[in-house]
């Protein structure tokens, strides 16, 4: 997701439905933009106004797509992530994410009761995904850097295949640098884990 500084006011959006289940999207877009017309600094669809918890995934999906497209980069948007699996919740991040979207609002299950332990553990196994995607980035990051070389060394079209590849990478080390910056700030903020502080691998 891409590096954006949070302030102000974010609000919860409604989720227009019509009866047979269909978002309506001209609703939710035209609300959108009200909003950003009177000066919000950000949009979350999927907040608990969202009514997340009597939505389809393909609901769900829709409604993001729709808030993105509306807001077209005016204003950030953070999607709300809720699940009762961890699987299915980064699952969620990462379609957002691949959407658009800035950031997650993550809604903890609330189902049956969570005690403090659970919180802490279900949080460390999300940051271990993200772990995980700083993983796959950096191979990312590795592979561009061959395919670069290799353009490089190719005549005719190389220029412009170099470019767009190192558009590709400075993307992908911006995604990084975000997800290397957040784990740092749970670190900060969440003292209780500092015996096993999360670490870049």
């Amino acid at each position: 997701m891409k590096s954006v500084e949070f302030h102000g006011v974010f609000p919860y959006l409604v989720s227009p439905v019509d009866e047979n289940g269909s978002i309506k999207e001209d609703v939710l877009a035209r609300l959108s933009r009200d909003l950003i017309a009177a000066g919000v600094h950000g949009l979350t669809p999927l907040g608990s106004t969202g009514e997340f918890a009597y939505l389809t995934w393909p609901q769900r999906r829709r409604v993001v797509e729709v808030v993105v497209q509306a807001a077209a980069g005016k204003v950030p948007v953070v999607a709300g992530v809720a699940s009762t699996t961890i699987a299915d919740a980064v699952m969620q991040a990462r379609e957002y994410e691949r959407m658009g979207a800035d950031g997650i609002l993550a809604i903890l299950e609330a189902y049956s009761p969570i005690g403090a332990d659970g919180v802490v553990d279900g949080t460390q196994r999300a940051v271990d995904q993200a772990n995980v995607i700083l993983g796959e980035l950096r191979e990312s990051l590795k592979r561009v850097d061959r395919i670069l070389a290799d353009a490089q060394s190719v005549s005719g079209n190389a220029k412009a295949a170099t470019q767009d590849l190192a558009q590709l990478r400075a993307e992908v080390d911006a995604s990084l640098r975000k997800v290397s910056g957040l784990i740092d700030e749970i670190n900060r903020k969440w003292p209780f884990q500092r015996d096993s502080e999360i670490r870049l691998p």
